[in-house]
C-alpha cells in the first residue's frame, strides 16, 4: 500500500516535469546571477545556540496530518512575529498540494524578516536545488527517506556549490548512519514525526541523538510543544529546533516562540 510520502513523491515527480516544460533549467540557471545575497544558516543558529535555543521558526498552512488548518495565513506577517520572538532562522514550506504552501510564501517571508531562510520542499532533483537558490534559499532539505545515498549525496554537492547550506533530514537509526557514511551535510535533523505515517513520537530524538558525534550539527525536529520539551532537549546537549506547529496554532506567535526560547 502506499504512503502518503510515496503519494508526495509520484505529486512532486509530476510537478516537476511541468515545471521543467514551464521554465526550462536552462532558463532556470540563468536567473542564478539574480538571485538575491545568501544569508549564513549555521552561523545564525549557532550564534543563538551559544545562549538559548536556537529555533528555526516554520510558516506552514497545515499537513496531511493536520489538514489545512491557517488557510488565512500570512507569510509576512508570520515571519515578522518570528523575528520579533527571537527566531535564529525560518523554514517556509512551499509544497501545494498536501501541505497548502506555496514559493509566494517563502518569498514573503523573506522580503519580511532579515533571517536565513530554509525552504521546506520534498527536494528529488537538481532543478529543485537550482529553483530553490534562485528564490534565496539559504539552506536546503535533503530528506533521507526519499532518496538513495548517491542521491543525496549529490543534490548535498549541488546545494554546496551554490553556497546553500544542506540539512539532511532523517527519522531511523539507518538513516543517521546513511547520513554520516555518505552525505555532505552541514546540518542532521532528527524529525519526530514519521513521514511515512505522520504519527509523531517525541522520543525519537532522544533515541538517536547519541548516533550524531557532532551536537552542534543537530536539530531536533517536530512535535516540540512546551518549554519543557525544549529544556529536556538541552538537557542533553540539544542546541537547535525547528517548530512549527506549536507556532502555527498559537494566537501570539512571537509570545509563544518567546517562551520556548526562555524555557
Amino acid at each position: 500500500m502506499d504512503t502518503i510520502l510515496d503519494r508526495i513523491v509520484a505529486a512532486k515527480t509530476e510537478e516537476l516535469r511541468e515545471a521543467k516544460i514551464r521554465c526550462p533549467p536552462g532558463s532556470l540557471e540563468r536567473g542564478l546571477a539574480a538571485a538575491p545575497p545568501l544569508r549564513d544558516f549555521t552561523a545564525a543558529l549557532s550564534s543563538a545556540a551559544a545562549s538559548h535555543p536556537a529555533i528555526i521558526a516554520e510558516i506552514k498552512r497545515g499537513s496531511p496530518s493536520l489538514g489545512c488548518i491557517r488557510p488565512d495565513l500570512n507569510a509576512a506577517h508570520q515571519a515578522e512575529a518570528y523575528a520579533t520572538g527571537g527566531a535564529a532562522a525560518l523554514s517556509v514550506l512551499t509544497d501545494r498540494k498536501f501541505f497548502w504552501g506555496s514559493d509566494d510564501d517563502f518569498t514573503a517571508a523573506r522580503d519580511s524578516a532579515d533571517l536565513p531562510m530554509l525552504r521546506k520542499e520534498f527536494i528529488i532533483d537538481d532543478y529543485q536545488i537550482a529553483e530553490s537558490r534562485v528564490m534565496g534559499c539559504d539552506c536546503i532539505l535533503l530528506i533521507m527517506s526519499i532518496l538513495t545515498d548517491r542521491r543525496a549525496a549529490a543534490l548535498a554537492d549541488s546545494a554546496h556549490a551554490l553556497g546553500m547550506t544542506v540539512l539532511a533530514e532523517t527519522h531511523s537509526r539507518e538513516e543517521v548512519r546513511r547520513t554520516l557514511d555518505h552525505v555532505d551535510f552541514d546540518l542532521i535533523g532528527i524529525n519526530n514525526r514519521n513521514l511515512k505515517t505522520f504519527d509523531t513520537r517525541a522520543e525519537t530524538t532522544v533515541d538517536l541523538a547519541a548516533e550524531v558525534p557532532d551536537r552542534s550539527q543537530l536539530i531536533a525536529e517536530s512535535g516540540l510543544h512546551s518549554p519543557e520539551a525544549i529544556r529536556r532537549l538541552w538537557g542533553l546537549e540539544i542546541r537547535r529546533f525547528l517548530i512549527g506547529e506549536a507556532l502555527i496554532k498559537s494566537a501570539t506567535p512571537a509570545a509563544t516562540l518567546a517562551a520556548l526560547i526562555r524555557m
